[in-house]
């Protein structure tokens, strides 16, 4: 049976001795939702907008078999741990990552042979994968069989040598919409790429030796040259585009010498 425990910031909780003894996490995010009532009609208008950040708490003990002096220096340094923000992986998912934040002050109840203590983290709604590129093959997930559709040999992202129009499929193995970055190079007048959810963008004037990386989260499109970014927005129109969970069948048409493209994205969770 697989311990109870976390790992934050690529620490490990049994590097200071803690076990976790129950914990309390929510299945879905709250939704912010917004009502305005109007004179004259029954009921309400509902403004329905995206999920809120979601509570993780987790109730924590200290090894039993540490002294009590040692359990009091063991304290400083996990508030130290725990002090800054940053990547959240529960053990019996450890497929998955949250961006999360400790909440509140944390009480610790310190007793004889034991402390108890309590830890809420702030974590953003929607998980992630850990692995990199989703090139992801079976050998390699941490997640039980018959839950990921994930095929033999893995799924592909990246696509070269794309010279005219094509379709090209790219899965997103997660449960929830993702918003990739594309990375295009090679050389086209111009390229347009459209996703399963009817958006659409135009690339013009992709030139040879310079990578583009459209950002469809962040909503950027730049080049790198040398550390810094240079905007190539004025060569971009149209909407970024998603990947839904499942397959997805990205059309790619234009005016198309020789194109290599790029997928960078991590499964989403909700």
């Amino acid at each position: 049976m697989m311990q109870r425990g976390f790992k934050y910031r690529n620490i490990d909780s049994s590097t200071y001795h803690i076990t976790v003894k129950t914990d309390n996490i929510p299945v879905i995010p709250a939704k912010r939702i917004v009502q305005e009532e109007v004179i004259g009609r029954d009921g309400s208008y509902i403004f329905e907008d995206k999920h809120s950040p979601k509570e993780i708490e987790l109730t924590c003990e200290l090894h039993g078999h540490l002294k009590y002096s040692e359990r009091r220096y063991l304290v400083r340094e996990i508030t130290a741990w725990l002090d800054i923000p940053g990547e959240l992986i529960l053990n019996y998912e450890p497929d998955k990552k949250y961006q999360a934040h400790l909440s509140e002050q944390t009480d610790l109840s310190m007793l004889a042979v034991y402390d108890v203590f309590t830890l809420v983290f702030v974590v953003q709604p929607i998980a992630k994968s850990i692995y990199e590129n989703d090139g992801l093959t079976w050998g390699e997930a941490a997640i039980p069989w018959g839950y990921a559709s994930i095929p033999w040999g893995g799924y592909q992202t990246v696509f070269q040598n794309i010279t005219g129009d094509t379709t090209v499929d790219v899965t997103n193995a997660g449960t929830y919409d993702e918003l990739p970055v594309i990375v295009l190079s090679g050389e086209a007048a111009s390229i347009t790429i459209t996703d399963d959810a009817g958006n659409s963008f135009t690339y013009t004037n992709l030139v040879s030796g310079t990578d583009i990386y459209i950002d469809c989260k962040n909503k950027l499109v730049y080049s790198i040259s040398g550390s810094s970014k240079v905007n190539k927005r004025s060569y971009f129109t149209g909407d970024y585009i998603k990947l839904l969970p499942g397959t997805n069948s990205i059309d790619i048409s234009g005016t198309i010498t020789s194109v290599n493209i790029d997928f960078d994205y991590r499964n989403a969770y909700l």
